[in-house]
């Protein structure tokens, strides 16, 4: 093996490790938050139909409309195997992440080479959003990440090979993160119409050559690409959002999610306040890259590929920005590792000019993405321990490990942010009654209070007044509506257990009900 070579897959490994070990970091924090973990009765196969949509021979198929039960598959062993735990759930999707980062910069090095995987390498893999948004897989993305970078590094590679190996792996990829997730199609869409923009005469070339494996693979996807447009068409919402609003608003969560601080705003808030440290290498590299871009231009491969990825790029951001209903952090960072993948073939070939000054700006300019890399991910780390979103609250966590203690009780929830947890930390084992929409009115709230069995032990877990208004929660008064429904059905109950927040404060009472 060639030094340089040996060279690259040290440095791809080592800032892997960083990545991974950044990512892990006080894996306990913050406490699991209900769309994290949405997967879990999927992947338990619990006894309701709690974030299951369809299921095929008895297995979970749809956990949503718009998301694909892989993820359930792949903890379905976990959670065989191993307690459900911050580690189990975090871990797996951290490596997912990172590995689809890796993926990426693996591109970079068979579509340009060496240097530009090196300065790939150093952008991508150690980006905040990459690790952190896959720690907390807010979305969920972390299979995005994955594939996403496996359908590019199989695109890259048909184009310099034309072989049919890495067409049908491309369509297995793109099909796979579709699967998952139905937005995976910004990113397929685009890939596709910039394929056929920049390589028309190759895909004429190889569907020539190669016309049966040609027609099987534009069936599947044709196929494939139909049903998922035409789901995500009948599935989705109208949200009426003037354009002059909606085009800021994606704008500045596209801002959040490059700055490093994307999942600081949505845990903390003010994830702008990394940005300086995040932007200040990058400006660096973004000189560079710029002066390299002639040089990269002068090969006509490379060139093309480029072309591929900036029309890529750009047609992913209008599909997200056309996408009025994408209002989070966790829809913008589909672009996350995309732009970087522009910028690193411009740095390297600006590098590979060989002159002392460019040597010296490009390793100044990746030294400075580095540094504040790791400040940025570190920063957001130490931030999740103080969460102003109760949502992410450790207290939460402290109420779930509660009902371990008690396999064979019921356990209702009445506010928005314990069921999915609840279900995840008791492996599903008591009867698990998720119905905070349902304390939203006093004629739904006494009805399930109703219901409930009165010849077993009952718990009730119900938030503070101070803490039911918060973001993504439900409508401010579910507690109010418990109480009318109790007194209503003239059923008592007592504060058996209170967990508090990170503050110490008291968030959530554990009633046990009393059946007079």
């Amino acid at each position: 093996m060639k030094e340089s070579k040996k060279f690259l897959i040290l440095l791809i490994a080592f800032l892997s490790f960083i990545a991974v070990f950044l990512g892990a970091w006080k894996i306990y924090h913050p406490g699991f938050n209900y769309d994290e973990v949405l997967f879990v009765n999927g992947a338990l196969n619990g006894k309701t139909g709690a974030f299951i949509n369809k299921k095929i021979m008895n297995v979970p198929f749809l956990l949503m409309e718009y998301i694909g039960a892989l993820k359930a598959w792949i903890y379905y062993p976990i959670f065989k195997l191993l307690p459900f735990n911050y580690w189990t759930v975090r871990l797996p999707v951290i490596l997912m992440g990172v590995a689809g980062g890796i993926a990426l910069v693996a591109a970079l090095w068979k579509g340009y080479g060496r240097s530009a995987a090196m300065a790939g390498a150093v952008m991508i893999i150690l980006d905040p959003s990459l690790s952190l948004f896959s720690r907390l897989d807010l979305g969920p993305v972390a299979l995005m990440f994955l594939f996403r970078g496996l359908t590019t590094l199989a695109i890259v590679s048909w184009v310099r090979t034309q072989s049919v190996k890495w067409a049908y792996w491309g369509v297995i990829f793109a099909g796979l993160g579709i699967f998952d997730k139905l937005n995976f199609l910004w990113f397929t869409s685009a890939a596709s119409v910039a394929m056929v923009l920049v390589y028309l005469d190759d895909l004429r070339t190889f569907a020539r050559t190669h016309l049966k494996a040609t027609l099987i693979l534009s069936v599947i996807a044709a196929m494939g690409m139909g049903i998922a447009i035409t789901r995500a068409i009948m599935i989705a919402f109208t949200v009426e959002t003037p354009w002059r609003d909606r085009i800021p608003q994606a704008l500045g969560l596209i801002r959040l999610v490059a700055s490093g601080g994307g999942t600081l705003e949505t845990v903390v808030g003010d994830g702008l306040r990394l940005e300086p440290w995040m932007w200040s290498g990058y400006l660096l590299a973004i000189i560079a890259g710029f002066l390299g871009l002639r040089t990269l231009y002068r090969n006509k491969e490379s060139k093309r590929l480029h072309q591929w990825s900036i029309l890529t790029f750009i047609l992913t951001m209008l599909a997200y920005i056309a996408t009025k209903s994408a209002t989070g952090v966790h829809h913008a960072v589909i672009l996350t590792g995309l732009w970087q993948f522009i910028l690193a073939p411009m740095v390297g070939a600006f590098y590979d000019k060989g002159r002392t000054w460019n040597t010296w700006l490009t390793r100044l300019a990746l030294l400075t993405v580095f540094l504040g890399s790791i400040y940025c991910t570190q920063a957001n780390v130490q931030f999740f321990a103080f969460p102003s979103n109760p949502n992410w609250d450790p207290g939460n966590d402290q109420a779930c490990k509660f009902a371990q203690k008690h396999p064979n009780a019921t356990f209702l929830t009445t506010n928005w942010g314990t069921g999915n947890p609840l279900i995840g930390w008791t492996k599903d084992r008591p009867t698990i009654i998720d119905a905070w929409t349902g304390f939203t009115r006093n004629a739904d709230a006494q009805w399930y209070v109703s219901i409930l069995p009165k010849d077993s032990e009952v718990y009730i877990f119900t938030r503070l007044p101070q803490f039911e208004q918060v973001p993504n929660s439900a409508t401010p008064g579910n507690r109010a509506c418990l109480n009318y429904a109790l007194e209503s059905n003239h059923v008592g109950h007592e504060v058996v257990a209170t967990c508090n927040n990170w503050k110490n404060q008291p968030m959530i009472e554990i009633w046990k009900l009393k059946w007079n």
